[in-house]
Formats: structure tokens, C-alpha cells, sequence
């Protein structure tokens, strides 16, 4: 009796072991396919929402309104209606996305008027869209903007 006891205990260790490596193998394996996924939804993800927020318009707008400020003489008011309206579109984006879509959305109307903008002028227009992005109150509070996005 005491035989057929220690069989059982060692069959219920075996048994219980097995399930739990089992169980660990398989846990693993979901987690590096949903490692080697993420990055690729989560570009997705915030592509979408990039363009549901019609590509930032109201941010690219304000980009070329700063580009051209001599030609356009914008108002005040046209100004910051224009970055409130950039901010509530970054604001409806997730946290994760706000910084690179941003990103893209000032360097559009660069990248089209390359030929007409000096190096200097598109520094300045950098520093100011880092300054209008943290002026939007966003979580990223910095959006370090680079010559390529």
C-alpha cells in the first residue's frame, strides 16, 4: 500500500510538472508572437488614427502658415485657432502615436517646398513645431522633431 502511495504522489508530481511546462512553453510562445507583432499593429493602429485625423491637417496647415507667414500675414487669432485645432487632432490620437504622426505631419509641407526653404528657415520651422507641441499640453510633453521623420 504504502508502495502504490509514493507511486501515485510521483505520478501526480509528473503529471502536474509536465502540465506546467506545457503550460509555460505555450505562454512563451504567445508571448514572442505577440512581441514580433506588436510593433507592426501598432504601426497600423497609428497610421489610422493618422488618418482619421485627416494626416494632422490643422498641424500641417500651421506648418505652411509659419513657412509662409511673410505671403499668407495670418492674424493672431487665425494662428491660434489654427493650433487649437492641431492640438484637439493630436489629442484624439493615442499617446503612443501623437509624437511620430506629428513628426510626419510638419515635415509634409517641408518636403514639398524643399527647393524654397533655406536650412535655416527649416531649423526654425523645427524648433517651432517643437515649441507648438509642447505648448498642446500632451502626454508625450516633448516632441523632439528631426530633419528626417
Amino acid at each position: 500500500m504504502m508502495k502504490l502511495t509514493i507511486v501515485s504522489a510521483l505520478l501526480l508530481v509528473v503529471v502536474l510538472t509536465t502540465g506546467e511546462a506545457s503550460t509555460s512553453f505555450r505562454t512563451s510562445i504567445i508571448e514572442e508572437e505577440a512581441a514580433r507583432s506588436t510593433p507592426m499593429r501598432m504601426e497600423a493602429m497609428c497610421m489610422e488614427q493618422m488618418m482619421s485625423q485627416q494626416m494632422l491637417s490643422q498641424c500641417r496647415m500651421y506648418v505652411e502658415k509659419m513657412m509662409h507667414k511673410s505671403l499668407m500675414n495670418p492674424t493672431r487669432g487665425e494662428e491660434e485657432e489654427c493650433m487649437d485645432m492641431c492640438c484637439q487632432q493630436l489629442r484624439s490620437m493615442d499617446q503612443e502615436c501623437r509624437c511620430d504622426a506629428f513628426k510626419v505631419a510638419v515635415h509634409m509641407p517641408i518636403q514639398r517646398e524643399q527647393r524654397d526653404i533655406s536650412k535655416m528657415t527649416e531649423e526654425k520651422i523645427m524648433r517651432e513645431a517643437e515649441r507648438m507641441y509642447s505648448q498642446c499640453n500632451l502626454s508625450p510633453r516633448t516632441c523632439h522633431m528631426s530633419r528626417s521623420a
